[in-house]
């Protein structure tokens, strides 16, 4: 399953690599989960993703200025791995483990931190960089400064990438080369594209104009072609990773946030008609369409909601930070009390497994075949951080 998100002189750790036993507490007849392994890195984790089973990638933070990315096997073994001169703020690895691609940015040293010179990378599968995005920058001067937000999104054949920035999208194919750029009314805030790359939907932040709109939803072809524009005017704006697009691009989400902590969610067909429409008290953070486009999912501040494609809400549990999906199971981190507890529910809301963790939960990312699931965790920005390995084992 993939895993979508916005947004490397590298420190030299010791790796170790443990086995642990203890399996997690089940309620569920279909199977159980067990530990198989655990790896120290170096850096804080940020972002987990996996090919279609055995290749693995994670980035990291190591202070302000550099970061390492991790090209793993499915039992932890260290293929490659990258010390770059940027933190590593997201990772995407193609089905086939064929591409990579990472976002990676700076922070300003001192109080008031401010992101700068974000740059776009892209590998090969043996850790040759194939291209950036935009041209480095000279970061020892600081007029040449790029405060510029970039983000991306990549087909799952890691054939084209979007980048975004300020208000433009770009789409490029895996050599770099440039197909086409369009641009949007407002500040893009998060883009997706659908898993084959045949709709692109882009989220904006308000451009107050004429038609005082506050959000703003672009759907565009893989051609570049203005498919529909939604506009709102409630006084909502795009929180956090807000928008989604289905594998095969029949539908687009997008989730809002408002004064105080309320939020609305729409979603929209390919063609723009909107299917429904839910008012929530609370913000919506994240919104997640399952593999075979029955569901949706959708993060808010108040906790974790699952909605057939008619908008009914079938189930809501408490909040779950980071949650990945499978094609059997939901997982992500639940707050308990001073610690962290890892929990898996399946898609009848029903809580079929917990693990206690040590450190808290910064990505996860599941194979195709939902058996294998490996769980960044991390605290402190100069690290280290902790990789779990979990396996999904029949009960029979």
């Amino acid at each position: 399953m993939k895993t979508k998100l916005l947004l490397i002189i590298g420190i030299t750790t010791i790796v170790t690599f443990t086995v642990l036993s203890a399996f997690i507490i089940t309620s569920d007849k279909s199977g159980s989960f067990k530990i198989l392994t655990s790896k120290t890195i170096s850096g804080k984790v940020h972002s987990v993703d996996m090919d279609g089973y055995s290749h693995i990638v994670v980035g990291t933070q190591n202070g302000n200025h550099n970061g390492s990315l991790y090209y793993l096997d499915d039992t932890s073994n260290i293929i490659w791995k990258k010390d770059l001169d940027k933190i590593i703020g997201k990772v995407d690895v193609s089905r086939d483990g064929q591409f990579v691609t990472v976002a990676s940015y700076e922070l300003t040293d001192g109080a008031g931190q401010a992101y700068y010179d974000n740059l776009i990378y892209f590998f090969d599968k043996s850790g040759q960089m194939l291209w950036s995005y935009p041209e480095r920058q000279d970061s020892t001067n600081s007029d040449t400064f790029d405060y510029a937000s970039y983000g991306f999104d990549v087909t799952e054949d890691g054939n084209n990438i979007i980048i975004v920035f300020k208000n433009k999208i770009k789409l490029f194919g895996n050599r770099g080369n440039e197909i086409w750029e369009n641009i949007v009314q407002g500040e893009i805030r998060s883009a997706k594209i659908s898993s084959k790359g045949d709709i692109i939907v882009v989220g904006a932040l308000p451009i107050f104009d004429e038609n005082d709109f506050d959000w703003g939803l672009n759907a565009f072809t893989k051609d570049g072609n203005l498919l529909w524009q939604k506009t709102g005017t409630e006084g909502q704006i795009i929180s956090g990773d807000g928008i989604d697009v289905s594998s095969n691009g029949n539908y687009i989400a997008i989730g809002l946030a408002s004064g105080g902590d309320n939020g609305t969610l729409f979603v929209f067909d390919k063609l723009g008609s909107l299917k429904w429409k839910n008012d929530i008290g609370s913000t919506v953070l994240y919104t997640y369409f399952t593999e075979d486009e029955k569901h949706l999912i959708a993060s808010t501040n108040d906790g974790l909601r699952f909605y057939d494609m008619n908008g009914n809400l079938l189930w809501k549990k408490d909040i779950l930070f980071h949650p990945s999906i499978s094609s059997e199971y939901i997982v992500g981190e639940s707050p308990d009390y001073a610690s962290y507890l890892l929990k898996f529910f399946d898609y009848d809301g029903n809580l079929i497994a917990t693990h206690p963790l040590e450190t808290a939960v910064r990505s996860i990312a599941i194979s195709d075949d939902s058996k294998l699931i490996v769980v960044g965790t991390g605290e402190s920005e100069i690290g280290p951080s902790t990789l779990y390995y979990f396996n999904q084992v029949s009960l029979g």
